[in-house]
């Protein structure tokens, strides 16, 4: 059984600080909409692989960030799918 656990305070700060200064996209998301895109995902009534709603937090058809490093992306990601 895998257990989630929320994001700590520091944890949400640094995905606050990625989507607003780190990703190369003018339609990022901000975390308050990535907050409320993540509730309609979550009580949907059909369950959304993140391959169809992390490009829209990125604004792009991409499902990793527009990033000049994948290493550095792959936290963040991780990081998107867990609850806040």
């Amino acid at each position: 059984m895998t257990h989630f656990h929320p994001l700590t305070p520091e944890e949400f700060d640094e995905l606050d600080e990625f989507l607003l200064y780190d990703v190369e996209s003018d339609d990022v998301m901000t975390i308050d909409m990535m907050d409320g895109l993540m509730h309609a995902v979550a009580i949907g009534p059909t369950t959304l692989h993140p391959k169809v709603w992390l490009p829209k937090v990125w604004g792009t058809p991409e499902m990793m960030p527009p990033m000049k490093s994948s290493d550095a992306s792959k936290p963040v990601v991780k990081n998107c799918l867990r609850p806040s």
